[in-house]
C-alpha cells in the first residue's frame, strides 16, 4: 500500500514547483511531514509501506523520509540564493545608465513589434505584455552575467535590441555570450576573454563545426572561430539575424 500516494505526492509538488520553486519546495516539506507521521502510524499499527510494489522496512522508509528532506533543503537553499541574485542584480548602478534603459526599453518595443517573428514567435508576446520593471525583473543584469558583461565591457549601442543570452547560471562569473541585433559578444573557452563580432562584418556561420564549436566567416574572408564554448547560439538564430 501507500506507493500511490508517494507517486502522488511527488508529482503534486514537482507541478507546484514548475511555478513556483521555493513554494514547491516549503511544500515539499510539508508533504514529508505528512508522509513521515502517517507512515510511522502504518508501522506502529503493524503494517508497513510498498515503495513501487515492495516492502520496505521502517528503518529504511525513514532513511527515504530524510533524503526527501535534503532534497527539499538543497532546493530551498538554491532558489534562496537565486532569489539574492535577484535583488542584488536588481540594485546593480548599470540600470542607472540612460542607454541601459534605452536598451531594455528598445527590446521590449522591438519584440512586441514582432520583429524577431521570423525566429521565434514567442518574443512578441513576451515583449507585449510586460512593463519595463517586470521585464528588466526577468532579465536583470546579474553580477559576472551577460547582461553585466554587454553593460559594463561594451556598452549598447543606438537601436540596438537583445535577441539572446548565454548564462550557465544565473550567479557568479557566468556569461557565455549575449547576441542582439548588431552584434555577437562570445567569451571563448580557451582564452576566457570576450570578443565582439558585429553582425554586419558576418558572411555566414561556417558549417560542420564540432560541438563546443563556433566559427564565423566574415565578409573580408577570414574567420572567427571559437572553441570549448559552455554556451553559445543556436546556428538558426545567428542565420536568420544575418538574412
Amino acid at each position: 500500500m501507500f506507493n500511490p500516494v508517494i507517486i502522488g505526492a511527488i508529482v503534486g509538488q514537482s507541478i507546484i514547483s514548475q511555478f513556483n520553486r521555493m513554494i514547491g519546495a516549503i511544500v515539499g516539506y510539508v508533504i514529508t511531514t505528512g508522509i513521515l507521521i502517517w507512515g510511522i502510524g502504518l508501522y506502529n499499527d503493524g503494517y508497513g509501506v510498498a515503495f513501487f510494489g515492495n516492502n520496505i522496512s521502517q528503518e529504511i522508509f525513514i532513511v527515504l523520509c530524510l533524503a526527501w528532506y535534503g532534497f527539499n533543503t538543497w532546493e530551498f537553499i538554491g532558489v534562496k540564493k537565486v532569489d539574492d541574485a535577484l535583488k542584488k542584480g536588481l540594485q546593480n548602478p548599470v540600470l542607472n545608465n540612460p542607454e541601459v534603459v534605452q536598451f531594455y526599453q528598445t527590446t521590449m518595443r522591438c519584440w512586441a513589434e514582432g520583429q524577431l517573428n521570423h525566429i521565434n514567435s514567442a518574443f512578441q508576446p513576451e515583449g507585449k505584455n510586460n512593463f519595463y520593471e517586470k521585464f528588466v525583473a526577468a532579465y536583470p543584469p546579474f553580477e559576472g552575467s551577460a547582461l553585466d558583461v554587454l553593460f559594463r565591457q561594451f556598452s549598447p549601442k543606438e537601436g540596438e535590441f537583445m535577441v539572446g543570452i548565454g548564462d550557465d547560471d544565473k550567479i557568479g562569473n557566468s556569461a557565455w555570450f549575449i547576441l542582439t541585433n548588431q552584434r555577437l559578444i562570445q567569451r571563448d573557452g580557451i582564452s576566457n576573454n570576450f570578443r565582439e563580432i558585429k553582425l554586419e562584418d558576418i558572411q555566414s556561420l561556417k558549417s560542420g563545426s564540432k560541438e563546443g564549436e563556433m566559427t564565423l566567416i566574415t565578409k573580408s574572408g577570414g574567420e572567427e572561430s571559437f572553441s570549448k564554448l559552455g554556451l553559445y547560439p543556436k546556428d538558426e538564430f545567428i542565420t536568420k539575424l544575418l538574412k
